[in-house]
C-alpha cells in the first residue's frame, strides 16, 4: 500500500494524520509526504529544512516532495499550479490512500489547497485511489467549523492507541509551532483530542477524518 499525505505546512501531516501514518508504516505501507508551502522568514528556512529532514526520518517517509510556495501568500490564482504539481506526484507514485486538508479550515491557504485537491482528485478519477480522506488539524479545522457554522461529519476513524506517544514525540520536533497548554497546538490538547476521538469509537486514542471517497 502507498499513502500520500498532502500538508499545507510542515506539521499538518503530524497534527492530522501522524498516528495513522505511523500505524500503516509499521504494517509495511510506503508513505509519501507532499508539502505545499515554506516559511516566509529567511532566518527560519534552514531550521525548517532541518526539521523536515528529522521528521522524514522519524516517520520513514519513502519520499518527500517540496513545492516551496511562500506561506500566507497563496491565492486562488495558485490553484492551477498546485493541481499540476500534485497531479505529477499522484501519477508518479499511484497511491491507494490520499490524505488532504479539510476544505473548511480557518486559514485561506488550507482552503485553497483543499480546493485544489478536490478539483484534481474527483471520485471518478484515478481508479487506483481507494481512499480519499480529509484530515482534522487542531486550531484549523475546529476554528473553521466555528467560523462557518458548519458541522463537519467525521465518520472515518483510525485507532492510534499504540502510536500516540510517537506522534507527540514527532510533534515536539516542531519547536516553533508547539506551545504550552492551554495553547491548542500543545501536546496536552492534541492528546485530549485523540482521546475524545478514541472515545467516539470505543478506543483509547484515535484520529478522525472526513471520507471523500472509499472503494471497498
Amino acid at each position: 500500500m502507498k499513502i500520500l499525505v498532502i500538508a499545507v505546512h510542515p506539521d499538518d501531516e503530524t497534527l492530522g494524520a501522524g498516528g495513522t501514518l505511523l500505524k500503516y508504516r509499521q504494517k509495511g505501507a510506503e508513505i509519501f509526504w507532499a508539502i505545499i508551502t515554506q516559511t516566509y522568514n529567511e532566518e527560519q528556512k534552514p531550521i525548517q529544512k532541518e526539521t523536515i529532514g528529522k521528521v522524514k526520518h522519524l516517520y520513514g517517509f519513502t519520499e518527500t516532495f517540496l513545492m516551496q510556495k511562500t506561506a500566507t501568500t497563496l491565492s486562488t490564482k495558485d490553484i492551477p499550479e498546485i493541481i499540476q504539481w500534485i497531479e505529477k506526484i499522484v501519477l508518479e507514485i499511484k497511491p491507494e490512500v490520499v490524505i488532504v486538508p479539510c476544505q473548511t479550515d480557518i486559514h485561506s491557504d488550507h482552503r485553497i489547497v483543499a480546493q485544489a485537491c478536490l478539483a484534481l482528485l474527483k471520485p471518478h478519477r484515478y481508479g487506483f485511489i481507494q481512499k480519499l480522506l480529509a484530515m482534522e488539524v487542531l486550531s484549523e479545522t475546529d476554528i473553521g467549523t466555528l467560523s462557518t457554522g458548519q458541522s463537519m461529519q467525521f465518520s472515518y476513524f483510525e485507532d492510534i492507541t499504540d502510536f500516540l506517544e510517537k506522534k507527540l514525540s514527532i510533534l515536539n520536533e516542531y519547536k516553533t509551532e508547539i506551545g504550552d497548554f492551554p495553547f491548542p497546538r500543545s501536546t496536552t490538547a492534541i492528546e485530549a483530542l485523540a482521546k475524545l476521538r478514541g472515545a467516539a469509537i470505543g478506543k483509547h486514542y484515535a484520529e478522525a477524518f472526513i471520507p471523500l471517497k472509499i472503494i471497498n
